[in-house]
């Protein structure tokens, strides 16, 4: 049993309007990912051990990092119409 996604509701909750153009290509790909989920459920995993780590090899070395090009954090914030005590403020998109 499939639930029906309400892609318009979903656009508009993030703040995001879509053209109805743009609302026929997400539902297009709702549609293709939800046959790659079925196709993947389908798959028999009985006699398959969990990976826990997707690669044979353990990566146990980290790249040293390098501030290579740093830009002023008052700089950065000017670009910003909401700014409170170095902070940007953002809208609440998550529910």
């Amino acid at each position: 049993m499939k639930k029906e996604i309400n892609v318009n509701a979903l656009a508009s909750q993030i703040m995001f309007k879509l053209n109805d153009e743009q609302l026929i290509e997400v539902n297009q790909e709702i549609e293709k990912f939800e046959k790659y989920l079925d196709i993947l459920n389908k798959i028999d995993t009985t006699n398959v051990s969990e990976m826990i780590y997707p690669l044979d090899e353990y990566t146990t070395f980290l790249r040293d990092d390098e501030n290579i090009h740093i830009i002023e954090r008052d700089r950065l914030l000017s670009n910003s119409e909401n700014v409170i005590e170095g902070h940007l403020v953002l809208p609440k998109v998550v529910k």
